[in-house]
């Protein structure tokens, strides 16, 4: 947590190249220290309408021949 405020995620502690490392999340301060590896989605809407990370996984599967 940053000054009580906010929670930073430091992809660093996963012990990974970060070159092979991403990040999803609807927060983008989240991964303030790792912009690079950052990918931003819309807020978690309960039920079969969330399909944000479907949107995604496309680009996500890319990622793996990178």
């Amino acid at each position: 947590m940053v000054n009580n405020q906010m929670f930073v995620k430091d992809l660093r502690l996963l012990g990974r190249k970060l070159e092979n490392v991403v990040l999803v999340d609807n927060a983008p301060h989240s991964y303030i220290l790792q912009l690079a590896n950052g990918i931003p989605i819309l807020n978690y809407m309960r039920g079969k309408e969330d399909d944000q990370l479907v949107k995604v996984e496309s680009y996500l599967m890319s990622l793996l021949t990178v």
